[in-house]
């Protein structure tokens, strides 16, 4: 009778995500899924900027995983594959930050199960084009890279502490430290749960959806094909 806040992913198959649906339910809990980049300072501004734009965007997402995992964390490969839980907080964030709804995949590994080099391409409905670059490689080249190209301009995300504009007349905006927006969501559940109903919350639906996204991506390197994907607005 506890309401939950669960890291990613919430789940790594659908099935689960149908249980969780029925505890949630029958218990009559709130429930949040970690997925915390859109409570970032620089993303939203990035959500604010790109709320002008008129036209489909392209998007270029790098997320470079440590190749060397350390002996706390072998559980992960054990587990599940890297796409299943790295894959949630990309799909999550460049959705909400187009507020549109992803409907394909096309993805490609050049490494065998668990995957931990792929390429992934998602379609939106406002035929806006995401680019997945998910790598394992030394962790001296960075974390994540957003890139976004729209119309001859570029806005630059690079590691939830710098926000570059070119070809726009805003100014750059840089931080002391990343801030991928962990206690900003914490933050907001526990006000939301206080009664706050302004306070923004990732549903169980963003959660289920995040889950789904990265199950389709699987099929799709397995199958050598497009998968249409499965995606409700909460």
């Amino acid at each position: 009778k506890k309401d939950i806040f669960v890291e990613k992913p919430l789940a790594l198959t659908a099935d689960e995500c149908t249980s969780i649906v029925k505890a949630v339910t029958k218990n009559n809990v709130r429930l949040t899924v970690g997925l915390n980049r859109r409570f970032s300072p620089l993303g939203q501004a990035l959500k604010e900027k790109l709320r002008t734009r008129t036209s489909p965007v392209l998007l270029l997402y790098r997320f470079n995983q440590e190749r060397q995992v350390s002996k706390r964390k072998e559980w992960v490969l054990q587990e599940s594959s890297p796409v299943q839980s790295l894959f949630g907080h990309v799909i999550d964030f460049t959705s909400w930050v187009l507020d549109e709804v992803p409907v394909r995949v096309y993805a490609q590994s050049s490494s065998h199960s668990p995957y931990c080099d792929v390429v992934a391409t998602v379609t939106f409905s406002d035929s806006s084009l995401l680019t997945i670059v998910f790598t394992t490689s030394d962790n001296k080249l960075g974390r994540e890279t957003i890139e976004i190209y729209d119309k001859g301009r570029t806005i630059a995300l690079r590691e939830f502490q710098e926000l570059r504009f070119y070809g726009y007349p805003d100014r750059d905006i840089t931080l002391s430290s990343p801030d991928k927006g962990q206690y900003r969501q914490l933050d907001s559940f526990a006000r939301s749960l206080h009664g706050d109903q302004s306070a923004p919350c990732v549903t169980l639906q963003d959660g289920i959806n995040a889950t789904l996204f990265s199950c389709s991506v699987l099929e799709s390197i397995t199958k050598k094909c497009a998968v249409p994907l499965t995606w409700k607005k909460s």
